[in-house]
């Protein structure tokens, strides 16, 4: 997620909780904090999570029996609520999870030779292919999500103050 995601809908009246999941070997609770710093934001919250609570959460909501959910974004429609241990299902949902194999393939091309990281990573991906975005891909379907969700509240809104 990027700063440029939150300054797209600079009026919006939505909340955010940007949860940090400890995966890669750097990922502590000072990355968290550097990268919380970067998408400061007063309707976001930030959480760090480095014991994988939401993410085995967020993978039972989605159906994954193997995996760690991370790198996930998710629209809930207003006064969704999180009750119990699995999440609701969300309204939309994107995620940036690919197989250890395609991660490798990417930075071999990219950067030229794969990087010690991909050893973290699942031999596969439980995520649905669907719902891949990355990079500019991810940034514009999050910029969508974001204006079709405010659409919705706005239609909301409007239907609940007729008589």
């Amino acid at each position: 997620m990027r700063a440029s995601t939150f300054e797209a809908f600079p009026e919006a009246a939505f909340r955010a909780a940007i949860v940090f999941i400890d995966i890669m070997e750097d990922d502590a609770i000072a990355t968290a904090q550097a990268a919380a710093a970067v998408l400061a934001d007063a309707r976001a919250s930030y959480f760090h999570d480095p014991a994988h609570h939401a993410g085995r959460a967020l993978s039972r909501a989605f159906g994954w029996r193997q995996h760690v959910a991370w790198d996930a974004y998710l629209f809930y429609a207003p006064g969704a609520s999180w009750e119990g241990e699995t999440p609701p299902p969300p309204s939309e949902w994107f995620h940036a999870l690919q197989d250890r194999e395609v991660w490798e393939e990417t930075l071999a091309a990219e950067e030229g030779e794969p990087t010690a990281w991909t050893e973290h990573l699942p031999e596969e991906s439980e995520a649905d292919p669907e719902q891949f975005r990355r990079d500019d891909d991810l940034v514009a379907a999050l910029r969508d999500a974001g204006r079709v969700w405010l659409e919705g509240c706005r239609e909301v809104s409007s239907s609940s103050d007729r008589l």
